[in-house]
């Protein structure tokens, strides 16, 4: 019996253990401003989403990584979004802010950011979807020392369409 409560207070500290990490990231970690663009707006099985690329997942390589590698983009404020202005193997050091990124299977493949799905409440994705063409989209993410991202806001032409977060 004492252990099935354990096993139960187990599973909510590991829960509860992500949802913490999520909202320290979004707390703490540095806010950066990526321009970003629609790619696809539905999930039969996960509802509504908005699926987004990234112009700094198609930075030039200084190497050649093979799929599944870490690779490291260090981000500078450039005007009113944040641009690469490295890309390397290792982790940059501090105070660099910088995003822990994912080499993808295909050569020519974009860089695997976390951030290329934002799941909004239902019947919003069509909708942003539908505002996005020939709209500047930016997606506030929020960067924490450890280089992973967390989705803070979705912005069209300046204004919030989506805020994230738990609490």
């Amino acid at each position: 019996m004492i252990w099935r409560i354990l096993l139960a207070l187990a599973q909510i500290a590991i829960v509860a253990g992500l949802a913490t990490q999520a909202q320290w990231t979004l707390q703490h970690g540095t806010r950066v401003r990526l321009e970003t663009e629609p790619v696809d707006p539905r999930s039969l099985f996960q509802g509504d989403y908005v699926r987004l690329a990234y112009p700094v997942a198609r930075s030039p390589l200084p190497f050649r990584p093979v799929a599944g590698e870490t690779v490291w983009l260090t981000l500078a404020p450039q005007g009113e979004t944040w641009s690469v202005t490295a890309v390397t193997r290792a982790r940059p050091a501090p105070p660099a802010v910088a995003i822990r990124a994912t080499a993808p299977d295909k050569a020519a493949g974009r860089l695997v950011l976390g951030l290329e799905t934002i799941f909004v409440p239902e019947g919003e994705g069509r909708a942003i979807e539908d505002l996005a063409p020939g709209r500047r989209i930016y997606l506030d993410a929020v960067v924490a020392a450890d280089g992973n991202a967390r989705p803070a806001a979705l912005l069209i032409d300046g204004r919030i369409a989506y805020r994230s977060g738990l609490f």
